[in-house]
């Protein structure tokens, strides 16, 4: 029976470690801490052991694992900048001077994606990054097809509030209205 597990873990690290990794980076957005999340999931994943067996999609249930791994991190490190405030990095401004405008739309996108709650940027990122259904979020996100479309709807009204996706640039105003013409570009 452990040969089994061990087969069907190596199969889905073959076939979908490098999407769950791309997965892991736009939700923390930074490829050391994707790579850790990949890793707690297949760590998760194998402590499950023969019961994996009677997972049907696994790949899925990969990706819900990486997003409670998210998760339990994001509450961390929140609680974390409440208790010690977050200190600049020296050498971020040396960055900024080389290509100034494209690292500020980039950086100002990703504090608009910081700012969103765990779920929703979770159900951001499986829509318009890997193009999945509402029914395929929900299965991640453990919630009904209508709670993911909620999550979603929240997520982009946020982020309609921090960035104007017409420009790609930081919003200067903040638009409360949902504007159903705009594509988001995310």
């Amino acid at each position: 029976m452990e040969d089994d597990v061990c087969r069907a873990l190596d199969e889905l690290r073959s076939a979908s470690e490098p999407g769950l990794l791309r997965y892991a980076y736009l939700l923390c957005g930074n490829i050391d801490d994707a790579q850790d999340l990949v890793q707690e999931a297949f760590l998760s994943l194998a402590k499950r052991g023969s019961s994996l067996s009677a997972v049907e999609h696994l790949d899925r249930y990969a990706m819900r694992a990486i997003h409670n791994h998210y998760v339990t991190q994001y509450r961390r490190a929140e609680m974390m900048r409440r208790l010690v405030p977050r200190l600049q990095h020296p050498d971020r401004e040396a960055q900024q001077q080389d290509n100034q405008e494209a690292i500020a739309s980039r950086d100002q996108l990703w504090r608009a994606l910081r700012r969103l709650k765990p779920n929703q940027r979770c159900a951001l990122v499986l829509r318009y990054y890997l193009d999945w259904t509402d029914a395929a979020i929900a299965d991640v996100l453990v919630c009904s097809p209508s709670t993911a479309r909620s999550h979603l709807a929240r997520g982009l009204a946020e982020m309609r509030t921090h960035w104007d996706f017409d420009s790609h640039a930081p919003s200067t105003q903040t638009m409360g209205k949902k504007d159903t013409n705009r594509e988001p570009r995310i």
